[in-house]
């Protein structure tokens, strides 16, 4: 039986990450797999992600302490983790790593590669909380790349490639509304 391993996501909102997940569930049917993600935590805590109910940066050492505690009972119980979480700088994705030193895990980024344009245009269709463009391209623009010396055993790449109808809206009248160069301006003004 393979060791059981965590997966770091690694991707801006939008990029695909809750989606992989699901796909490694569904992948590993005679293995059990967790998957941690900080925003349904946020939704239990102060109810983010309904309606009028904002993102608070005060809650997430509340967060974060819940989701350690998630991936606690996990590796409990021998079972895969994916933290699905944006994790674009280092120093956050070392405090992950250290969760599981020692227990056996083999450590894997994988990191979901998107324009953020198009990251835009999928969170606006994805019919949950709505993140705010100027977030999602400000993410784009702190995004640290994974490297094996974070205390990774492997560095994945993934890319959902676009539909014949989103690179007809990133290419049509309004793709100014996908552009990080004028939505950072505009906020910015």
């Amino acid at each position: 039986m393979p060791r059981p391993r965590v997966t770091v996501a690694i991707g801006i909102p939008g990029s695909g990450k809750s989606t992989y997940g699901k796909k490694l569930l569904q992948e590993e049917k005679d293995q059990a797999t967790c998957i941690v993600n900080p925003d349904t935590i946020r939704g239990y805590l102060y109810g983010y992600g309904k309606p009028g109910v904002k993102f608070d940066p005060t809650r997430e050492k509340e967060t974060w302490s819940s989701a350690r505690a998630v991936v606690d009972g996990c590796i409990a119980f021998g079972k895969s983790v994916f933290i699905d979480a944006t994790n674009p700088d280092r120093f956050g994705r070392s405090e992950i790593i250290k969760w599981f030193d020692g227990t056996g895990y083999d450590v894997e980024a994988a990191r979901l590669v998107m324009e953020p344009g198009l990251a835009i245009l999928r969170n606006k269709a994805r019919g949950k909380q709505d993140v705010p463009d100027k977030v999602i391209c400000e993410k784009h623009i702190n995004m640290r790349e994974p490297a094996p010396a974070e205390g990774f055993n492997r560095v994945k790449y993934i890319g959902m490639p676009p539909t014949a109808a989103e690179i007809a809206a990133l290419s049509g009248k309004d793709r100014d509304d996908y552009d990080c160069m004028k939505i950072l301006k505009l906020s910015n003004s």
